[in-house]
Parts: structure tokens; C-alpha cells; sequence
């Protein structure tokens, strides 16, 4: 850092845009150019290894708008920030459809990594967004077990098409 004026430390070297205390003139940095942090811890639990791809999708924007203090309504009870996501959104953002973008938030709520805090769309909730918030549970889910006779009906498939 050279000395400026006075003997005042200069911050030209940091360049346009850039205040005294070092931080940037532009603001913050808009939703569209935020990351979404997905850590190793989850990205290795059985229950992030067993989602499809739209329902990892919808959970990078969830954790995005999780993130993002324009998006967070209101807190819950354990303090967990609250958001809005509706079908609109996820259409327009996420490319998904209706259906499509059911099945993910299902899926999710299934395996625990969204809450549905407050219903929304069109019955009874006068097209108000539903509201969600990120849980952890998705740590302590186990995918289910398939019973041992439709493994024996498989087995048995299997071995009468390698005799034909």
C-alpha cells in the first residue's frame, strides 16, 4: 500500500469503485450471481445421493433463497430463516412445469431437506407463495427396505431368463 497525501494510506490500488474501508461502491451482489453451498457432509449423506436431478435442483435454489436476506420472510420457532418458492418461480427460473416441480418439492419434504411451513397456491391460501425453511433431518433418513419376497421374485425372473 503506498502513502498518499499527508501521509494517509492511498486505495487507489484497489481500484474503481472501491470505498476507504475497502469495500466495493457496486453494493451487494444480485440473487442471479449468488452460489448456492451444498457441503461435502450433505452432498455424502444416502439421502442427497438418492435424489433426482429436479429435486437437486429446486434444493440449490431453496438453499440460495434460504441464504438471501430479500427472500427470508420471517423466522420460525428454532430460529430457521423462512421463504416463499412458488410454481411461478420455479417455472421461470428452474424450467420446471407444475407437475414436475411437485414431485421435487415432495421429495425433498420426504427426505428431509425442506419444510413446508405454510401452504400456499390457489385453495384456500388466495394465490399467496407457499412458505418453506431448510431442515437437517435429511442426516437421519434411511432409504426404505424392499421386502425380502420381491427379491426372491426378482431372483427368480432373473434365473428363467438366462435359461431361455
Amino acid at each position: 500500500m503506498s502513502l498518499g497525501k499527508n501521509g494517509q494510506p492511498s486505495h487507489q490500488s484497489k481500484g474503481r469503485g472501491t470505498l476507504r474501508n475497502g469495500r466495493s461502491a457496486k453494493g451487494a451482489a444480485k440473487f442471479e450471481n449468488k452460489f448456492s453451498r451444498v457441503t461435502m457432509a450433505m452432498q455424502e449423506t444416502k439421502a442427497f445421493i438418492s435424489l433426482s436431478a429436479t429435486a437437486i435442483r429446486i434444493l440449490l435454489r431453496a438453499i440460495s433463497k434460504n441464504s438471501d436476506p430479500k427472500n427470508v420472510c420471517h423466522k420460525d420457532e428454532q430460529g430457521h430463516p423462512i421463504f416463499p418458492f412458488n410454481h411461478t418461480e420455479a417455472l421461470n427460473l428452474c424450467g420446471l412445469s407444475d407437475p414436475v416441480f411437485t414431485r421435487g418439492k415432495n421429495e425433498l419434504e420426504e427426505k428431509g431437506f425442506l419444510k413446508w411451513h405454510t401452504r400456499g397456491g390457489l385453495r384456500g391460501a388466495n394465490g399467496v407463495a407457499s412458505l418453506f425453511t431448510l431442515c437437517s433431518e435429511y442426516k437421519n433418513w434411511e432409504p426404505p427396505l424392499k421386502p425380502k419376497r420381491d427379491m426372491a421374485k426378482a431372483r427368480a425372473a432373473k434365473k428363467a431368463m438366462r435359461q431361455t
